[in-house]
């Protein structure tokens, strides 16, 4: 049998967070004035990310498959602060996920 491919599931399994989600969520967004604690937001993205679809997009090629990795992830990003605080206000929520991107 030859393989095409191994898959991992490698958040959580063999790469670890240097911080917890809701913390990096919370110290980014105060600097882009937006003020949730990092509980709040560590349990919103739980609940967001058990719910989210799957992130694979087969037949795409390599470039074309990391815009829509960052595209979901925007999305991911967008629904932890809905479910967070449906009143939090980013003055611009594209500079904070650029910033959480980067980091």
């Amino acid at each position: 049998m030859r393989f095409a491919a191994v898959l991992f599931d490698a958040a959580g399994t063999l790469i670890a967070p240097a911080e917890p989600v809701g913390e990096t969520y919370s110290r980014l967004a105060r600097g882009h004035g937006v003020e949730i604690s990092a509980a709040r937001l560590d349990d919103a993205f739980r609940r967001v990310f058990a719910k989210a679809p799957a992130n694979v997009h087969p037949g795409e090629s390599r470039e074309r498959a990391a815009e829509l990795e960052r595209a979901w992830w925007r999305s991911r990003v967008r629904e932890t602060f809905r479910a967070a605080d449906g009143t939090a206000q980013f003055r611009e929520f594209d500079a904070y996920f650029a910033a959480l991107w980067d980091h």
